[in-house]
């Protein structure tokens, strides 16, 4: 059968919504469609009575397998806001899909070793958020570091994925920055793009038991970064977790009539704020926003820069080194009171 029809068929066959979706976006986009030979996804597991449906993308259809139910862990306790580290802490942000300059990144500096597993002991490694959206291989970044932070624990250490603001767009089915293999993928299956983080997912559970900002040791680290109006609303980090976690399920028209929850999605708000590189904010004013949090420091993403950047003699660390554009990327890490920086091949300089 070629391949226009196979797919059209398809599509049919997923229901119209899927079909006419992904039929829309591109002609809109003037895209040709992804090549059914080369394209899979997953695995998206789902959480049934007494088994666990593992379902993946092959050749543009769905294969489904049936795992045991204690074949992966399906509850999630809630990250809690605040750690003590062993002096060794790692930093990066917005993977944003490119999965293999994020292993090699992390392979050279030695945070995981050649066979992808665990290498950096007690050290506690932060990601700032925004895995998800623009590039192509997202599911295979999660699945990654879930295992690393099993693996962390076991050793001593510790993984601290924080949601960024395109977490929480995916989550609540915004996806103006998908890419297209995603809303391939949202069309087979005939759902928007957030059924396959549901709650009723392993992945949907993990990510609704994430932080999404914390405080380790004397240092904060958010996506975006804490705003002065912002900090002077709300200032306990287990409050702000715990409000930002309600917010995943709820509709975005909702979000901007509470007044509980539209700070936490405004442009003010730590997933979104970018305050700190517009000079905006008098270094008495960024002085006043630390103490609140009894904080010397924070480490944001959010705000792209060509590498690691340190700002406001050190109350400041940008670590979103632009890795969207699948070319390269850097670490900060934070280690006996030095900050330094950690390049694509290994190589580290001190700030």
């Amino acid at each position: 059968m070629p391949k226009k029809i196979y797919l059209l068929v398809l599509l049919l066959a997923t229901g119209v919504f899927g079909f006419q979706f992904y039929k829309g976006y591109v002609s809109k986009h003037h895209l040709s469609s992804v090549d059914d030979k080369l394209y899979s996804d997953g695995p998206y597991v789902f959480i049934q009575p007494n088994s666990l449906s593992s379902l993946r993308i092959k050749n543009g259809a769905i294969i489904e397998h049936q795992l045991s139910l204690d074949s992966l862990p399906i509850q999630f306790v809630d990250e809690i806001s605040t750690y003590k580290s062993n002096g060794k802490i790692t930093v990066l942000s917005d993977i944003h899909g490119q999965h293999d300059v994020f292993v090699n990144l992390i392979k050279k500096n030695n945070i995981i070793d050649d066979n992808d597993n665990w290498s950096y002991g007690n050290g506690h490694f932060v990601i700032t958020g925004d895995i998800f959206d623009r590039g192509s291989n997202v599911i295979e970044t999660l699945w990654l570091i879930k295992k690393l932070e099993k693996q962390a624990i076991d050793d001593g250490g510790k993984v601290h994925y924080l949601l960024g603001n395109h977490e929480y767009m995916v989550l609540q089915g915004d996806e103006r920055y998908l890419h297209e293999k995603y809303l391939k993928t949202s069309a087979i299956f005939g759902k928007p793009y957030k059924y396959l983080f549901g709650k009723n997912t392993v992945l949907g559970r993990w990510l609704r038991s994430k932080s999404t900002v914390i405080k380790i040791d004397d240092t904060l680290f958010t996506h975006g970064g804490l705003s002065l109006s912002f900090s002077n609303q709300e200032t306990n980090l287990q409050d702000i977790n715990s409000d930002y976690r309600k917010t995943i399920d709820m509709s975005r028209n909702s979000i901007k009539a509470s007044d509980q929850f539209a700070k936490y999605h405004d442009s003010e708000s730590p997933i979104w704020y970018r305050g700190y590189f517009s000079n905006e904010l008098t270094s008495k004013q960024l002085t006043e926003i630390l103490s609140k949090y009894d904080a010397k420091r924070i480490v944001v993403g959010h705000t792209s820069q060509d590498e690691i950047k340190s700002l406001n003699n050190g109350k400041v660390f940008a670590v979103d080194t632009s890795m969207k554009l699948g070319k390269t990327g850097q670490l900060l890490f934070l280690e006996k009171g030095k900050a330094l920086r950690g390049k694509f091949n290994g190589d580290r300089e001190q700030l």
